[in-house]
């Protein structure tokens, strides 16, 4: 949306993303003080398995917040280099089958939108980074035969290789 990547996206497919990451970030910081709250007198197994897991939630959102407010080069290292390497993992599947990836700013984009496809609660979660990632590439502009390609080979080999060396 500011134009720091280059790419050709309308400002709108750019900044509502952009707006609903800082709404997710702001929900995700605010997560320890809503896990915490607790129900008023219910004991039952159910509610104490939920208050449970709202505490372990709220205590994993602090720790990761401790971890990235440490500055420790290898946490920043870790966390940047992993999703790093993961989008050149995927602009390389796009230079397998003969196509350019797309412009910078655009894939960026396209990951972060289509990595949100994981989140839709899918039986066993199949299919659901996939069509996100496909639909956020083809959305900004790539044809249709081109991301499919990619992102399944991409997904093929994050996810097949480690099963396969596991």
């Amino acid at each position: 949306a500011t134009g720091f990547l280059p790419a050709e996206v309308a400002l709108a497919a750019a900044a509502v993303p952009a707006v609903g990451a800082l709404a997710v970030l702001g929900g995700v910081a605010l997560l320890p003080r809503l896990a915490t709250q607790r129900a008023s007198g219910d004991t039952g197994r159910l509610s104490r398995l939920i208050a449970s897991g709202r505490e372990h939630l709220a205590s994993g959102v602090r720790d990761a917040g401790r971890l990235l407010g440490s500055g420790h080069p290898l946490v920043m290292a870790g966390a940047v280099g992993y999703m790093g390497l993961d989008v050149l993992a995927l602009a390389a599947t796009f230079a397998a089958f003969g196509g350019g990836a797309p412009a910078l700013g655009v894939f960026v984009l396209a990951y972060a939108v289509g990595q949100l496809g994981g989140l839709v609660p899918l039986p066993g979660g199949i299919g659901g980074t996939d069509g996100g990632l496909v639909l956020a590439f083809v959305a900004f502009g790539t044809p249709l035969g081109l991301a499919a390609a990619a992102v399944i080979a991409y997904r093929v080999f994050q996810l097949g290789v480690p099963a396969l060396l596991g």
